[in-house]
């Protein structure tokens, strides 16, 4: 019950952990360039890694999960129409320095959440720092980190939202920002998570920053999907373990 604090960096730090103890290689730096349903199987096109001189790779799948984050519906697009698009986010966050971690406590303060987004809250992070964020704001470029940084009245404003919030917080020192994006859709709030029907590709689409609370859920749904599409490939008699 209640509220809770994560390090939302070491949560997908340990999946892929777990992953790869299961057996799943990781490939960092590659770019699904084209994807072709061919003899019963997907065919990927992968460009090669930056550090690479080889030409493209292909890769063979039974089952292809889509999880493109900011880029999901230029993913989507290698084998169909998108049914959605990515309409990404902007959050920027304020930090402030060491003198602010006595003045809030474990409990996130913030305001009622919006169509758009839950709203700024005030939180201690994992490793005591007192952040507040994030804002919610409409954005074209799909590249992390985002090239600009907070602008210098979204940064007051960020630090009006911390005081009205906790008042104390207005004799603390501002440590910095950060921004990142988010991929919001241009359908509802809902994620997009499913398969056309008798495809063996899984979409998991437009997950937000909620998607970590979210995150085994969302993985059960697509597993079942996963095995839904395994099974009427007909590629074994009974799917990898998830």
């Amino acid at each position: 019950r209640g509220e809770v604090t994560v390090d939302p960096w070491l949560a997908p730090i340990a999946y892929a952990r777990h992953a790869h103890e299961n057996g799943a290689t990781i490939q960092r730096g590659r770019e699904v360039a084209a994807a072709a349903w061919e003899g019963g199987r997907w065919r990927l096109t992968l460009s090669p890694a930056e550090a690479e001189a080889e030409g493209p790779e292909v890769v063979e799948a039974s089952v292809v999960v889509n999880c493109g984050g900011l880029l999901g519906d230029a993913l989507e697009a290698l084998h169909r129409r998108p049914p959605f698009a990515i309409k990404p986010r902007r959050g920027d966050f304020l930090l402030f320095d060491g003198s602010a971690r006595a003045l809030v406590g474990a409990t996130p303060v913030g305001q009622p959440p919006g169509d758009v987004s839950r709203g700024v809250y005030v939180w201690r992070s994992a490793l005591g720092v007192v952040a507040c964020g994030p804002t919610a704001e409409p954005v074209r470029e799909v590249e992390m980190p985002p090239r600009e940084e907070a602008r210098p009245e979204v940064r007051a404003a960020l630090l009006d939202a911390a005081c009205a919030a906790v008042p104390q917080l207005r004799e603390a020192g501002v440590a910095g920002s950060y921004s990142g994006l988010r991929p919001g859709c241009d359908l509802s709030a809902d994620y997009q998570i499913g398969r056309a029907e008798g495809s063996s590709w899984v979409t998991v689409g437009a997950i937000r920053s909620t998607g970590l609370t979210g995150a085994l859920g969302i993985a059960r749904r697509a597993a079942a999907l996963c095995d839904e599409a395994w099974r009427e490939s007909g590629a074994a008699a009974e799917p990898p373990p998830p």
